[in-house]
């Protein structure tokens, strides 16, 4: 008798030597697997592969090659180690500190004075020293990230060569470095990558000087002119407009600090006081609502606005509530009722609209916005090599790390244009969940183009074991000749 384990649930089991085969057979699909008209994905750049990883991951999406960083970017956070002598407690202390400060997490670490005045705690120092931290734990894992949003953006956009682009919160950069690799130069001449501007902006001039130094040694991104901030108001970003603005793991911050101090924040009464749960959540919406308009209007027609947050619960409604304000300008009744002016929503003179380009297929309200539990939650998955500084500072078991997180990348584009055809439009939907395998059948959930949680199932029957591969494309799109049975929708 075979060895039972569960799967996803603790009422779904299945012979330990059926659902291995079935997992590997299906996890192992390569582009030359899904069929010749099927759209092919751009592989991952080879500077950031490990020729060593073929391991099957349990995740919505096809495994892609771990992702590793370049050695010169490597031996430039070495360098930045040694020259600080950070050990690997202190680096883990100094992240620590970090977290706390850039989120101005005080609430339970205020004091009260006689008169029942709050009184916080005097801010940690932030130097260069928590910058080369953050540059040590934190960098492996969000690079990897922006590497898969990256290539997928290139494989719907084939065509797209951004020139400029505007890193909010960049920390050491790491968007930049990933958009360098995936946006190869139509003219190499010029240099390695089409990205010849960046604008990186962080409230901290440490983490900026480090992003400057960790770039430089990056030769893809050492080409692009690279300009720092500390606010977006700041006069050299005022006017501008930017073919890609990214938000990587920023805009949870903003939402932090309303929930943790609401006091510092521009809405508050300042009246002294304790503030309320909802004012908070007010607060909170109201900050994120200001920073996202504002990161709208600085890009370009024809621009990306791309927004990466963690895969959790929260993280995912910080990337839901983006998605849902800025839809909000393609319905002129909305924009009129808002009272929204061209300056916050970026529409000079009307003509333009959002569309929505990864990971959904349609710009329709997110069908998993009414629920958000921890199952409930459209996330990603991509593998990461971690390098010697991160295995020193954190030890673990593996040499690798899986990094969950959501996104959404969403396109400035004129009226008068006709909406680009979506190259994913013709796939049944995007996987949500892991599939669901029996004996002689596949349970997919996906979320369709028109908007729909369904459940097909594509059996042996509809699609032979030789071609039962086929429905599952690049990174989670089902595509196919057969249509799978629709069992039913949620």
């Amino acid at each position: 008798m075979h060895k039972m384990i569960p799967l996803r649930s603790p009422n779904y089991a299945l012979p330990y030597r059926r659902l291995s085969t079935l997992h590997r057979r299906l996890c192992s699909t390569t582009q030359t697997d899904i069929g010749s008209d099927t759209p092919r994905f751009p592989p991952v750049p080879s500077v950031f592969v490990s020729q060593s990883y073929r391991r099957v991951r349990n995740s919505p999406t096809l495994p892609l090659e771990a992702v590793a960083i370049p050695h010169t970017v490597q031996a430039e956070v070495h360098a930045l180690i040694k020259e600080h002598s950070l050990s690997a407690k202190n680096i883990r202390k100094h992240v620590k500190a970090l977290d706390l400060l850039r989120a101005q997490d005080f609430e339970r670490r205020k004091i009260v004075s006689r008169k029942g005045q709050p009184i916080v705690r005097r801010p940690l120092k932030y130097d260069e020293e928590e910058a080369v931290s953050y540059a040590a734990l934190r960098m492996p894992a969000t690079l990897a990230a922006n590497v898969f949003v990256m290539a997928e953006i290139r494989r719907l956009l084939p065509d797209f060569a951004p020139i400029k682009l505007l890193d909010f919160g960049t920390g050491v950069g790491v968007s930049v470095m990933a958009a360098a690799r995936a946006f190869p130069n139509p003219t190499p001449d010029q240099g390695s990558s089409s990205i010849r501007m960046a604008a990186l902006v962080d409230q901290s001039e440490p983490m900026l000087r480090v992003g400057s130094k960790i770039l430089k040694s990056d030769p893809a991104a050492s080409s692009t002119s690279v300009s720092s901030a500390l606010s977006l108001h700041d006069k050299v970003l005022r006017q501008a407009e930017f073919d890609i603005v990214c938000a990587s793991y920023s805009l949870n911050e903003i939402v932090r600090k309303a929930m943790a101090n609401p006091l510092d924040c521009e809405d508050s009464d300042r009246d002294g006081g304790s503030v309320s749960r909802e004012k908070r959540v007010k607060l909170a919406e109201n900050n994120l609502r200001r920073t996202v308009k504002s990161l709208w209007s600085r890009t370009a027609p024809g621009g990306l606005l791309i927004v990466v947050e963690d895969g959790t619960a929260a993280g995912f409604e910080i990337v839901s509530f983006a998605r849902d304000l800025l839809l909000r300008y393609n319905d002129a009744e909305t924009v009129k009722a808002e009272h929204l002016d061209s300056n916050s929503s970026g529409h000079k003179d009307r003509a333009t609209q959002a569309r929505v380009v990864a990971p959904c297929l349609h710009s329709r309200t997110c069908p998993l916005r009414g629920s958000i539990t921890r199952r409930r939650i459209c996330r990603f998955q991509q593998r990461l090599n971690r390098p010697l500084f991160s295995r020193n500072a954190r030890p673990l078991p593996t040499g690798y790390e899986d990094e969950y997180f959501s996104f959404i990348a969403i396109q400035k584009i004129l009226l008068e244009e006709k909406s680009p055809n979506d190259t994913e439009a013709k796939g049944w939907g995007r996987l949500i969940r892991p599939p669901l395998m029996k004996g002689k059948h596949i349970a997919l959930d996906a979320c369709t183009k028109d908007g729909n949680l369904e459940r097909r199932v594509v059996s042996k029957k509809n699609a032979p074991l030789g071609s039962s591969l086929e429905p599952v494309g690049p990174n989670g799109v089902m595509y196919g000749q057969k249509n799978p049975v629709l069992v039913y929708k949620y």
